[in-house]
């Protein structure tokens, strides 16, 4: 099948994170089950990088915190999506049919920890799926809240501080200043407020680093692809790749600075894309 080009519309404004849109096609909504996601393919002669911020929410919520268990446990490598696990179901150690990142206890305890971030009440966290086969309970999951929480007791202090502080102000900014206005009442205007410093301090980090990236680029010819949530897809020509990957990884190396915390964003590489011309487009 003959191949066509596609240029797809990126929206830098839609989103009040401040997270960009990639509409017609939806790039970043693509199944990478390998169902849809190769019908986009390199030009002849160019090949696609792509990195993945690791972690990086759960790092900027950590430093605006200050809760230095998580920063600590970042610093030393640890897997804290894995820990936070073993504290939501109360373990001491990893039970024997423990299967790694896919297991499907570590993916609910992700999950869990992400709704309790962001103020969402856990008793009402049993539509995540799996809650009723792993054998939870709304009462089970308050405790699993609570023992969370001791752990980390300065994130606690952070939510009732910051509680107090967006019901007057009726407002929120990003640890680079980026402001956003709340418009909700009560709670709903807490939690509103809530997640714009994480979230989009995590859009401030991906707008930055990707104008770092693309001026790192440009004098080998690279250019923007696209981007998927925390990760970008940058296209170079295919004797440029080492190099390319060798800038991108300077351009990360440098650190943050988050509210007196250095935090550095770590990226994963995904596998280096190719033309295929055989692929239809």
């Amino acid at each position: 099948m003959k191949s066509v080009r596609c240029h797809p519309r990126v929206h830098l404004h839609v989103q009040a994170s401040g997270r960009w849109s990639t509409v017609e096609p939806p790039l970043a909504t693509l199944p990478r089950d390998g169902s849809l996601d190769g019908l986009y393919v390199p030009d002849p002669g160019e090949a696609w990088v792509e990195y993945d911020m690791m972690a990086v929410e759960m790092r900027v919520m950590a430093a605006e915190a200050g809760e230095t268990r998580m920063l600590d446990a970042f610093r030393e490598g640890r897997d804290l999506h894995t820990e936070n696990t073993m504290v939501i179901f109360g373990w001491s150690e990893l039970p024997a049919d423990w299967q790694g990142k896919q297991d499907e206890r570590r993916t609910f305890g992700k999950t869990f920890g992400h709704r309790l971030d962001y103020l969402g009440d856990p008793r009402r966290c049993m539509d995540i799926p799996n809650a009723q086969k792993l054998g939870l309970t709304a009462e089970r999951l308050q405790r699993a809240a609570e023992a969370y929480f001791t752990r980390y007791p300065r994130l606690r202090a952070y939510h009732r501080r910051k509680t107090q502080e967006y019901a007057v102000t009726r407002e929120a900014r990003t640890f680079l200043g980026r402001r956003r206005r709340g418009f909700s009442a009560g709670m709903a205007l807490v939690r509103e407020l809530v997640n714009h410093p994480f979230q989009g301090g995590v859009a401030d980090v991906f707008n930055r680093t990707a104008l770092q990236v693309w001026q790192a680029l440009r004098p080998l010819g690279g250019r923007f692809v696209f981007q998927r949530h925390d990760a970008a897809t940058w296209g170079v020509p295919v004797g440029q790749v080492d190099e390319a990957m060798r800038r991108i990884e300077a351009v990360f190396d440098a650190p943050w600075r988050i509210n007196g915390h250095d935090v550095r964003i770590p990226i994963a590489w995904k596998e280096v894309r190719y033309a295929d011309l055989s692929s239809p487009v």
